[in-house]
């Protein structure tokens, strides 16, 4: 295994505990491909969140205000929610800000 190889597979085998303590609170939506809700019944609601930002042209802001309503109002029955990121989406991100940050130094 090349070092480059090594490198990235001790990286994505912490990725899953490094996602445990992110509080998803704390995430812009438009950095959200999807979120899988899981009900306490065994319903599964799957919201591809890019698409539908874009299918109906959804300002992000008013989009999260919407979910976080629906969420509550929804919390006691559910079990759990998975998060998928658009990683695409969150490197830019990540790149621009951090651009942003050492350019004077």
């Amino acid at each position: 295994m090349s070092s480059e190889q090594d490198w990235l597979a001790r990286v994505l085998s912490r990725w899953e505990t490094l996602f445990d303590e992110v509080d998803w609170n704390n995430v812009p939506l438009e950095l959200v491909e999807r979120m899988v809700i899981y009900m306490k019944d065994g319903r599964v609601i799957d919201l591809n969140i890019k698409k539908m930002a874009k299918d109906f042209n959804l300002n992000y802001e008013t989009f999260e205000e919407a979910l976080e309503i629906r969420l509550a109002d929804i919390e006691s029955n559910l079990d759990h929610v998975d998060w998928h990121l658009d990683t695409g989406k969150a490197v830019t991100v990540i790149d621009t800000a951090t651009n942003q940050t050492l350019k004077d130094i």
